[in-house]
């Protein structure tokens, strides 16, 4: 199923959304860098969502909160509409210090 997002522009936009929250797979990175490189303000929300539902289910990756949360904000900072920005400010203020570093961190880089 993931091996569509290696190379793949017809990926349908949709089902890069499913795929996000589907934790039946181990590709959530090459997902989030789908949605980056797509650039789709539809796509903020499902990325929000991703984020508020936290990285537990994704320790697959053995990757700290910091590396995870900077894959999320690639693709926010590239999508750049107020919604996204909105988002990154948000989880700018999160209670995990390592997700609220890269979120200020990303949004420094957009000044």
């Amino acid at each position: 199923m993931c091996d569509l997002l290696w190379g793949e522009a017809d990926v349908p936009l949709g089902l890069l959304h499913e795929l996000l929250h589907d934790d039946r797979h181990q590709r959530h990175q090459a997902v989030v860098r789908a949605l980056q490189l797509r650039r789709d303000p539809t796509s903020v929300a499902e990325l929000s969502r991703a984020l508020q539902r936290g990285f537990d289910r994704l320790a697959y990756t053995c990757s700290e909160p910091g590396v995870i949360a900077k894959w999320f904000s690639h693709a926010l900072a590239d999508i750049g509409t107020p919604d996204a920005i909105a988002v990154l400010e948000a989880f700018a203020q999160s209670p995990d210090v390592e997700v609220a570093a890269e979120m200020r961190y990303r949004l420094g880089r957009l000044a």
